[in-house]
């Protein structure tokens, strides 16, 4: 019987991976990872792959890092990934009420650590190879006549991955197509949890003495998720649902106080907040989608509600994909809140990886 190599597919449009097999009734072998489309965000992200991050906005900076596990089994009717995670985060010098973009869960002004923990499950296919194949060489036929094959790059020695099928065919040829790839399917759905824990150092002067005072507190999340990646869609997409309770504290705004006169001529005057950090309990719900354009560009707008104090956010990141010939990825956001009224541009980049120490 022909056999067919469709491995080392590095982007699948809403397929997980393809493998190798060697003939159509062959079970195929558990892939490695789950769908780019949900992992390939921000590593600041409550649902994210592994890896280092700086973002840096016109409200302040701060550095991340997540590392993680992942397994993956398969079945005659299902694929199931499951994934631990250790994260760490830390602002980068102190702001004045930083917004933490791409970061529902995260605080103002502290060091925090976090674990979290999320399973995908997708159905499986056996797949088509002999219409495989057939596709396979459409698409070859089609990438030899289309203005997008890069420079250089031979038509015929194509890999056979949705990426290719998606954009060498048309819509109702790539669904097809993807319709005869072998191992799991697109549409699965997600769900997860996770918990934070921070210390936040913060200074501020009594109100009465004007006395310099250092106070030490420690806020924390625990947030609950559901995700859905839809099947019949051009475009690989990931929706998630977020419920996120959080403490936090919140400096107080800086200002400029100055004692009662006394007989002194002198005035000695201190700027900072006046009164202790407040603490504020808020509890979110969040919607996010993200979309995968191409193999190195996605997009993942969102809205949070805050029900505590009645605050809209909305954030809308962009961000580049490393690929085998960087391994950096990176991008921007802009995020906006319903309270404030205020506009917040940002930049990340970061590194991938993959690293679990026991």
């Amino acid at each position: 019987m022909k056999t067919m190599s469709v491995c080392n597919a590095t982007t699948l449009m809403l397929a997980l991976s393809l493998c190798e097999v060697s003939s159509a009734d062959e079970t195929p072998k558990a892939p490695d990872k789950m769908p780019q489309v949900i992992t390939a965000a921000p590593s600041s992200s409550l649902i994210s792959s592994a890896g280092a991050q700086i973002t840096a906005s016109n409200d302040g900076s701060s550095a991340s890092i997540k590392i993680g596990k992942e397994t993956s089994t398969l079945t005659d009717e299902t694929a199931q990934f499951s994934t631990w995670n250790l994260s760490a985060e830390a602002p980068i010098g102190k702001t004045d009420s930083p917004h933490r973009l791409f970061s529902v869960d995260g605080f103002e002004n502290a060091t925090a650590i976090g674990v979290s923990y999320m399973r995908f499950q997708t159905g499986v296919s056996p797949g088509n190879l002999s219409k495989l194949t057939e596709y396979c060489n459409k698409m070859r036929s089609a990438a030899e006549k289309s203005v997008s094959l890069p420079p250089g790059t031979d038509a015929k020695k194509l890999e056979c991955t949705a990426t290719n099928f998606a954009k060498y065919l048309s819509s109702d040829l790539y669904q097809e197509a993807r319709a005869s790839m072998p191992g799991p399917t697109p549409g699965g759905v997600l769900w997860g949890a996770a918990l934070k824990y921070g210390r936040q150092n913060s200074t501020f002067y009594d109100a009465t003495t004007l006395s310099k005072n250092e106070v030490h507190n420690n806020p924390w999340s625990a947030s609950l998720y559901a995700g859905w990646n839809p099947s019949s869609v051009a475009l690989p997409q990931f929706y998630v649902l977020k419920v996120t309770r959080k403490q936090d504290y919140k400096d107080l705004d800086q200002s400029v106080r100055c004692p009662a006169l006394a007989t002194s001529t002198t005035i000695a005057c201190v700027t900072g907040s006046i009164g202790m950090p407040k603490s504020q309990a808020s509890t979110l719900f969040g919607l996010e989608g993200r979309i995968l354009i191409g193999s190195s560009v996605g997009i993942s707008p969102s809205v949070t509600r805050d029900k505590n104090v009645h605050k809209t956010t909305i954030d809308f990141p962009v961000y580049l994909l490393a690929n085998k010939d960087s391994a950096l990825s990176g991008g921007f956001g802009v995020s906006w809140d319903s309270q404030d009224k205020k506009t917040t541009l940002g930049l990340f980049v970061g590194a991938p990886f993959n690293v679990w120490p026991f």
